[in-house]
């Protein structure tokens, strides 16, 4: 079994967001974790220090995946006939 160190990962992340925060007017930033790894204290950590950090952009907003899914949906029409998960379906 192997891991990745969660000052990596954090690292990783820090600097994605970097760069999609001065290349893009708009980005979503989704954040997800194998739920093996979730609750470890490191893991905790880094996810703590993460949200701080983030915390320090201006005009930062954060919204759970359903909300992103549904705004996205809004504003791309998934194609004629294309079948969507329940809670996702043509207005």
């Amino acid at each position: 079994m192997w891991w990745v160190n969660a000052r990596d990962v954090e690292q990783l992340w820090k600097d994605r967001f970097t760069y999609l925060y001065r290349e893009e007017d708009n980005f979503i930033f989704p954040i997800t974790i194998h739920p093996d790894v979730s609750g470890r204290l490191h893991v905790l950590l880094m996810l703590e220090h993460f949200i701080e950090w983030i915390n320090t952009h201006a005009n930062v907003h954060w919204v759970c995946m359903a909300d992103m899914a549904r705004e996205f949906r809004e504003e791309n029409p998934p194609p004629a006939g294309a079948r969507m998960p329940r809670g996702m379906e043509a207005a």
